[in-house]
């Protein structure tokens, strides 16, 4: 299963709209060279803070903050506005496609596919809200994001790839629930 998929060593992930999640520390303790995208700068700069990461700045078409070591690169700016020839082993949605308008999730999806490597696996957090499973708008809260994420429809947006669809983890500001479901994997 996903163990055997992500070995460590070699592989690469994306995570878009990753703000400072801790689970891109945790893929990298785990040999995974981790690119994160995010449009907040203050974000970016808290992860590499917290976390007493030492980096540098650079430009390729985008803004981007990096680890010394290079093992952790996050862009700043617009996802859709995002270019890049490389492709990655997995993407780890960790919030990303809820916070996505639903009008916008097909556009999400076609640039989420074009980043995938040739049996590339999509890891996808998602969250659903209320009663009505077949709505992506939530009958409960705010209205906005984050927007309802059936796994029924994820399937729909990425019938060609590999997707796996984790548990939303309740009250998980910490990625607790993440990296026990990552430590799993591994």
């Amino acid at each position: 299963g996903l163990q055997s998929y992500l070995v460590p060593g070699s592989k690469t992930a994306f995570v878009p709209l990753c703000g400072n999640s801790n689970s891109m520390i945790f893929m990298h303790q785990k040999g995974i060279k981790v690119t994160g995208l995010e449009f907040h700068e203050d974000a970016v700069r808290q992860f590499f803070d917290e976390n007493n990461l030492e980096y540098k700045t650079g430009e390729d078409k985008m803004k981007f903050y990096e680890t010394k070591c290079s093992g952790i690169r996050i862009y700043v700016g617009d996802l859709f506005a995002f270019e890049t020839e490389q492709k990655f082993d997995f993407i780890w949605d960790r919030g990303s496609l809820v916070a996505i308008s639903p009008d916008d999730r097909g556009r999400y999806a076609v640039l989420m596919s074009s980043l995938l490597a040739d049996k590339g696996k999509i890891l996808l957090e998602g969250i659903q809200f209320g009663e009505n499973p077949k709505s992506v708008y939530k009958d409960v809260g705010p209205p906005g994001a984050p927007y309802n994420l059936v796994e029924s429809m994820v399937h729909d947006l990425y019938l060609n790839h590999d997707v796996e669809v984790l548990p939303q983890a309740e009250g998980s500001d910490n990625d607790v629930e993440l990296m026990k479901t990552l430590k799993e994997m591994f």
